[in-house]
């Protein structure tokens, strides 16, 4: 009986809003770094998993991926514990904190690829997000992460874990056109939903 009376909504985002964002000119050290960029969104928070992408960039490192670079939005209680983590793993240089920005769009749309290591998410805004930046998406199997991206469809899902992340980031590094078919999906997909 009460199945008739409920509706659900997704979280509405603008395809308009975020492409007119994202094209603002804004000073964007990501725009002139020729490495292959990862960019995360997000608080600095245990919930969103920055302390496992500082990780996970180390074992990167430590596998030979010199030119990858990760840069990541925001801030949150966590940026002590996540500053000692990079100057304990020198990672000043590949691991970026970006801060505060009212407007992350233009960073985003500067990545060759978006990562969410989140270990836990409702339904993480800033993916969708990035989708509609046409960016190929990684994020950690959360127990909803199969809401949100279909694995190899729309998005890619790697194991919650350090090694899963840097695993998951590898294999978007090493296959080009598995990143060209995640985008030629979300490109054809992304619609605007009107606001009434």
């Amino acid at each position: 009986m009460l199945k008739r009376k409920v509706k659900i909504i997704e979280n509405i985002t603008s395809p308009h809003i975020v492409k007119t964002l994202a094209n603002q000119d804004i000073e964007n050290p990501i725009k002139n770094d020729n490495r292959f960029r990862i960019i995360t969104v997000a608080r600095l928070s245990h919930a969103k998993g920055i302390d496992n992408a500082v990780r996970a960039m180390n074992l990167l490192k430590k596998q030979g991926y010199n030119d990858i670079v990760w840069y990541v939005v925001g801030y949150g209680g966590d940026e002590t514990i996540i500053k000692h983590l990079i100057a304990k793993y020198e990672l000043e240089d590949s691991f970026i904190l970006l801060g505060k920005r009212t407007n992350p769009f233009p960073f985003m749309n500067e990545a060759d690829i978006y990562v969410q290591p989140s270990r836990y998410e409702g339904k993480a805004v800033t993916v969708g997000e990035a989708q509609i930046l046409s960016k190929p998406v990684l994020i950690t199997n959360y127990p909803t992460a199969a809401s949100q991206v279909k694995n190899g469809f729309d998005g890619y899902i790697c194991e919650l874990s350090v090694e899963g992340i840097a695993q998951g980031i590898e294999r978007l590094y090493l296959d080009n056109g598995l990143r060209k078919n995640l985008v030629q999906i979300v490109k054809t997909r992304i619609t605007e939903i009107p606001m009434n």
